[in-house]
């Protein structure tokens, strides 16, 4: 790691330029999910159908993305869009991710800090985002940040029933 992490925001030109980096960063977070959910299999055709989505959303100006720098290589991101929520505008973030070897230095909190600033400036009334609940240090994180349990998602699996 460097001395300087820094956060900029990504338009349709720097998210084609870091395309594949990340997509790298979503497979990483991905295989670091698969204990949380072991049930979990994701390709990389899958993230690059996900990926060419984020870029079709940053093409009609319907995504936010800000990229977390380690000098000039793509370390982590923060992907959101606006969404309506029982009528009040929001940010969603949709994915979220620091590489391995990075979190715990501060690049998450300076990339959530820059998207909630962005929502205050346009005036949205909330950040949310979906979390897992097996997840301990990402729930503390999220907690320090002044997030709060809002709803919660259930499942039933049908297989092996």
């Amino acid at each position: 790691m460097s001395n300087e992490l820094r956060i900029q925001r990504m338009l349709l030109p720097d998210a084609t330029e870091h395309f594949d980096r990340i997509v790298d960063l979503l497979q990483e977070l991905y295989k670091s999910q698969r204990e949380v959910y072991p049930s979990l299999s994701v390709d990389r055709g899958f993230l690059l159908r996900r990926c060419e989505g984020l870029v079709d959303h940053l093409r009609t100006d319907g995504a936010f993305l800000w990229g977390g720098f380690d000098d000039s290589e793509l370390v982590g991101f923060l992907w959101g869009y606006e969404r309506s929520f029982v009528g009040e505008q929001r940010m969603h973030i949709t994915e979220f991710v620091v590489t391995e070897s990075l979190r715990g230095h501060g690049l998450g909190r300076l990339l959530l800090d820059v998207a909630t600033a962005e929502a205050r400036r346009l005036n949205f009334s909330a950040v949310d985002l979906l979390c897992s609940v097996h997840t301990r240090d990402t729930l503390r994180f999220y907690d320090k940040a002044g997030f709060i349990a809002e709803r919660c998602q259930l499942i039933k699996r049908l297989d092996g029933e």
